[in-house]
């Protein structure tokens, strides 16, 4: 598990100037900070801070850095799992361009200096909207990355949106993209989500899934997702699969997740959300998410599992993931996040997780859990982390970003473990934003094996974090993974400077 909680809700002693020391000083490895910083363990009685290991600052105004978090995979195959971050209003050339940034992992964790930024040749196209590791698209065994840029525009066509793929290598990812592919329609905003999603056509190369999210065709921004297939040269210039959301506003693709190989038939197996369908006049807004199987022939893939919000405005879909074997039966399993969704409270959000039964998702949730506050934002964000504490069962987050603890609107990100019986019905873990309005947990996901000590790890995006309270820039954090056996270990990690330079 990670070292549950970041702040002491304990009414045990703890000596006031280790309390002060705590709460006071910056989180982790900042990558824009000149000083550098160690953590010294203290163990104690209590359960108290968890402190990122890594941390990245957006760097100027309103950049929106850490709207879009996801692991790279392994970009140079050199074992560490590396990681991209979206800033999609990010200064280019004096325009707000947007651009992606990437750092590699390495045996300390995640390096504070920035590996590769990648930005785009257009104009104010919001590159970096949807960031995601691609998967390996051409069997070169170098993990690519795939950047979303939904206002990209052509002569006459505003908003028609692109997507642009970054290929790995030993030495490696390229500032110019190995693929692009502009949207089809004005104001599709194709490139809104991008998804890396397995190997749908069991072909041995990667493929990718890209939505445009306000397609009209003819139905006004019901929204359509784009299946790329992987192969030798990289991903084809034309979609082999579409589906279309056949409902006037229903965004359909506004979440994509790769889910693995659900029924274990050799094919890799993904889920589409559409967060504003509706089904009948009471259930304006309830959300639907659908789940396909892939196939040899992907011409001919169809839904075969779906599920509704079945509430007024439940925004059902509004983050989707693999939840991973969350009860250790050898299937995995889908977790789905509804921000808008009622449970004793106004849009406190709610998650779900659907449990696969011998290959087959059961047709109501096995788990769920709410956010305790009304408008939090619980499941804006859900992620399937792995194992993160090595005890044999997947892990799951929850963000919330606009959660208050002691600061308004913080935000906050929630953990729970797999366990043989699935899903705990408590997180056991929680981060907050730490200072108010910062929208932590807007952006969350599995950042993989960033120090490859085998302990999954987690990366969360903070787009509206202030600087010296007044400079909305974003930040990005990483937390690590840890040994089950620390959970009987409750440690605060206390910083110490070493150096100015």
């Amino acid at each position: 598990m990670f070292i549950l909680k970041h702040r002491t809700r304990s009414p045990l002693f703890f000596p006031a100037m280790l309390l002060i020391l705590l709460t006071a000083w910056p989180w982790g490895k900042t990558s824009t900070s000149p000083i550098s910083v160690v953590q010294a363990a203290l163990e104690v009685n209590t359960a108290l801070y968890m402190l990122p290991d890594w941390v990245s600052e957006g760097g100027d105004q309103g950049v929106e850095y850490g709207a879009s978090v996801a692991s790279a995979g392994d970009i140079n195959n050199d074992g560490f799992a590396d990681v991209v971050v979206g800033a999609w209003k990010y200064y280019v050339n004096d325009e707000r361009s947007g651009s992606a940034f990437v750092f590699l992992g390495g045996p300390s964790g995640l390096s504070q200096t920035l590996y590769k930024q990648l930005s785009p040749t257009e104009p104010n196209s919001y590159f970096g909207f949807s960031v995601c590791g691609a998967g390996d698209v051409n069997g070169d065994d170098f993990d690519d990355i795939i950047i979303g840029a939904p206002n990209h525009r052509e002569p006459e066509l505003e908003s028609i949106g692109s997507a642009h793929l970054y290929l790995g290598s030993a030495a490696g990812i390229n500032e110019t993209p190995a693929w692009s592919k502009i949207g089809i329609g004005r104001a599709s905003q194709f490139g809104s989500t991008v998804c890396g999603v397995g190997d749908v056509n069991n072909d041995g190369f990667d493929d990718v899934l890209i939505a445009a999210t306000t397609l009209s065709n003819p139905e006004i921004n019901e929204g359509g997702v784009y299946l790329f297939l992987g192969s030798a040269l990289g991903l084809s210039n034309d979609p082999a699969w579409m589906m279309e959301g056949n409902q006037s506003y229903a965004v359909f693709g506004y979440a994509l997740a790769g889910l693995g190989d659900l029924n274990y038939d050799g094919y890799a197996d993904f889920a589409v959300s559409a967060p504003s369908f509706q089904n009948g006049t009471d259930e304006e807004q309830e959300g639907k998410v659908w789940v396909f199987y892939g196939a040899a022939d992907v011409s001919t893939l169809a839904p075969v599992w779906s599920a509704e919000g079945n509430q007024y405005d439940a925004r059902f879909g509004s983050a989707l993931d693999s939840a991973g074997d969350v009860n250790g039966d050898g299937y995995l399993d889908l977790i789905v996040g509804a921000r808008g969704y009622d449970d004793n409270l106004t849009d406190n959000g709610a998650a779900f997780v659907f449990y696969n039964n011998n290959g087959e998702l059961n047709p109501t949730p096995n788990w769920t859990d709410s956010g305790s506050q009304e408008f939090s934002g619980y499941g804006i964000s859900v992620a399937g982390l792995g194992d993160v504490n090595e005890d044999g069962y997947g892990d799951i987050a929850v963000g919330a970003h606009y959660y208050t603890d002691d600061q308004s609107k913080e935000g906050a990100v929630f953990v729970y473990r797999g366990s043989p019986v699935g899903v705990e019905s408590s997180p056991t873990w929680q981060a907050n934003g730490n200072k108010a309005d910062t929208e932590f947990g807007y952006a969350i996901a599995a950042a993989g094996f960033v120090n490859n000590d085998t302990k999954a790890d987690l990366i969360v995006g903070a787009p509206a974090y202030k600087k010296d309270e007044k400079i909305v820039m974003g930040r990005a954090y990483v937390f690590l993974g840890a040994d089950a056996s620390q959970v009987f270990v409750h440690r605060s990690y206390l910083p110490m400077l070493l150096t100015g330079h």
